[in-house]
């Protein structure tokens, strides 16, 4: 009953769901492979500061060069004139060469001149003795085999790491024979790495491998050491990045490990990426999940429509059969009127044990049977409304169920709720429901079977799909086992005189519709061939307390009374009835055929001191003034009088509210002899 609701909380869960696995599988697809790029961005960065290292080699090897080839130099190893350090050795040639110390030596490897400048003080000092045990002619800085071959690299010393480059001494021209070596050395200090910086625009720092300071935060250590990886990249956190290579010396081994620190900015634009990327999808999800709840609600609006129109088509056949009906069974009521005061007039003057007496007793049970029939015909008249009372219902369908299941070889099994809420109803008329739904029930199993009719109460909300009012109201299905009923014909049961068996009056079903449709109630049918039939009924809850209804006594002989009464009937034959039933029971009658008439009647009694105590007026008068505006104008000449309205439409609103109109009592046709009996005597 709550499919909108369901759709709408079934949409909202998938739309979540659905968002959910986006952003997780974005997350890991899409950001992973943002992360991979920034990964690869490090390590080009990395290269990118090698590259501008080896750089730093090659323009210390240019400046060796320009020293290494020329005669001067030739000279100058060979016999370690002053003259040539006074005038190219002093300390501005360091600082314009930029480099830390420059080293002279014969091709025995003796050192003619070897000074290191210090910039700070701008001063020359002997080349530390760690330098000294690099110059080794054995050693691959200055072990250098052909004539004209160099070597650049870098040197871990105590001080800290110095890039180096030994060139042999030539002639001008570049010829040898190897006179000895020049060597350049440059520390990788804080100004280098500074320069760097500046070329690459990279953060980076230099860490000697063995040094007490590198730091304990560096994983895969052991893989940069040992040279299995030449770059690691570490994540610091969501905004920066590290990436960490491996700097060998000129020997092959490792000796510094550089580090350079990158924001995440590819990573950042990965997670924005994302972030739209799920703001877009959701919007397409949301804007998708709106449009399909707007087609879904345009069906639903659809499918309402057509069942109003169904709905529509049901009543307006229901008012037509109930114009036909309502005039045959005021008709009727009338004619049985007659019938039953007649024969409970005629009963009244014999014996009770003849012949004769239970003859008629049986023809005034047969006419009653026969009103019971015009009360179902009542059921689809136009403007036809259920005399109410507050009741609790679980007697009446248990009374009502096992009444028509007596005798069968059906049993019934009731599951109704101690609760239920008390409902408002013409309990005749429920009644009439409950046995039609179950006789149904019980034909649908012709070789037996177990019914089960349960009651619960029901609040409806806005979106279930009843024509209900929001609100409390009573739930009855009634479930049977058998047949089932064909699909084709689920929309046309509820249609006057439409029947699928023999000797089927059609009216069943469409009485429990108009029924239910009077108490502004509903009915629902569920059904699959050879799986059995559910019928659920919904009646509004009342917020009054049940009525107490008293247990029906014996019938009782008629007690005479006195007094004057008026009736107003436009039917003779119901005139004559009523006046012998009250000149039978003692009361002087005096009769009328209109309400104007009746009007004048009770005025001009009143004003001659012969006032009726009570007037009886049918409440339908063709071509005249009816009970209803009689009555009216009576309460204007008597505030006190004592109306009784009576009608063939025993349905009539009036006849429910009667109280309303300013009648003290309702006498429904058709009456009898105990009719008046009870009525007038309780005035």
């Amino acid at each position: 009953m709550k499919k909108g609701k369901s759709f709408v909380v079934a949409g909202v869960a998938v739309l979540v769901v659905l968002v959910l696995i986006l952003f997780v599988t974005s997350k890991i697809i899409i950001l992973g492979g943002f992360t991979r790029l920034e990964a690869e961005n490090v390590r080009q960065d990395m290269n990118r500061v090698l590259d501008a290292l080896s750089n730093e080699l090659v323009n210390l090897e240019s400046a060796v060069l320009d020293w290494s080839n020329w005669d001067e130099s030739c000279a100058f190893v060979a016999d370690g004139n002053a003259e040539y350090v006074r005038t190219n050795l002093p300390t501005k040639t360091f600082s314009s060469l930029n480099v830390s110390c420059m080293i002279f030596m014969d091709s025995g490897g003796r050192i003619v001149f070897g000074m290191e400048y210090e910039p700070e003080e701008d001063r020359l000092t002997p080349i530390p003795e760690s330098l000294k045990k690099h110059l080794d002619l054995s050693r691959s800085l200055v072990g250098i085999a052909g004539t004209k071959k160099g070597t650049a690299g870098l040197i871990a010393l105590p001080e800290g790491p110095m890039l180096v480059s030994a060139q042999p001494i030539l002639t001008s021209e570049g010829k040898g024979p190897r006179r000895g070596t020049v060597v350049f050395g440059r520390f990788l200090d804080t100004s280098v790495t500074e320069k760097l910086s500046r070329i690459t625009h990279i953060k980076l720092k230099f860490f000697g491998i063995n040094d007490d300071n590198i730091p304990t935060d560096i994983r895969d250590y052991g893989r940069l050491r040992t040279g299995g990886n030449p770059v690691i990249v570490r994540k610091n956190s969501e905004e920066s990045i590290s990436g960490f290579g491996m700097v060998k010396d000129i020997y092959g081994n490792p000796a510094l490990i550089a580090r350079v620190d990158l924001p995440r900015t590819i990573y950042q634009s990965g997670k924005k990426t994302i972030y739209y990327f799920m703001a877009w999808i959701t919007c397409l999800v949301v804007a998708s999940f709106i449009l399909i709840l707007m087609l879904f609600k345009k069906l639903g609006d659809i499918t309402d429509r057509k069942r109003m129109e169904k709905e529509m088509l049901r009543a307006q056949k229901l008012e037509s059969l109930g114009v036909l009906a309502g005039g045959i069974a005021h008709d009727f009521n009338n004619l049985l009127t007659g019938i039953l005061g007649n024969i409970s007039l005629a009963r009244m003057h014999l014996d009770p044990g003849g012949k004769a007496y239970e003859r008629l007793e049986g023809a005034e049970k047969a006419s009653e049977r026969a009103r019971d029939l015009t009360q179902q015909l009542l059921t689809f008249s136009k403007g036809g409304a259920p005399v109410r009372k507050t009741a609790s219902i679980t007697q009446l369908i248990m009374d009502s169920a096992g009444f028509v299941l007596r005798g069968s070889n059906v049993r019934c099994d009731f599951s109704l709720a101690d609760d239920l809420w008390p409902v408002s109803v013409d309990q005749g008329q429920i009644s009439r429901v409950i046995n039609n739904l179950v006789i149904n029930a019980c034909q649908s199993m012709p070789d037996g079977g177990t019914i089960n009719v349960c009651g619960e109460n029901y609040t409806t909300l806005p979106g279930d799909l009843l024509p209900l009012k929001e609100g409390r109201c009573v739930r009855i299905s009634i479930s049977d086992q058998g047949m089932g009923i064909p699909e084709e014909n689920l929309q046309k049961i509820f249609d006057p005189y439409f029947t699928t068996k023999q000797k089927g009056s059609g009216l069943g079903l469409a009485t429990v519709y108009s029924i239910l449709k009077n108490h502004d109630g509903y009915v629902e049918v569920e059904s699959k061939e050879g799986t059995g039939t559910v019928f659920t009924i919904y009646l509004p809850a009342s917020e009054n307390v049940p009525e107490v209804e008293m247990k029906s006594e014996e019938k009782k002989m008629p007690v005479p009374g006195m007094g004057r009464i008026l009736v107003m009937d436009d039917d003779e034959m119901i005139r004559e009835i009523a006046s012998e039933i009250l000149h039978y029971l003692g009361y002087d009658v005096v009769v009328c055929g209109d309400g104007s008439e009746a009007v004048d009647l009770y005025r001009v009694a009143k004003e001659s001191e012969k006032p009726f105590n009570a007037v009886i007026m049918d409440l339908t008068v063709a071509g005249g003034m009816g009970g209803r505006e009689a009555m009216v104008k009576l309460l204007e000449i008597d505030p006190q009088v004592k109306g009784i309205v009576s009608s063939g439409y025993s349905n009539d609103p009036i006849l429910a509210r009667y109280r309303d109109y300013g009648f003290c009592a309702v006498m429904a046709k058709p009456y009898n002899v105990e009719n008046f009996t009870e009525i007038v005597q309780n005035l």
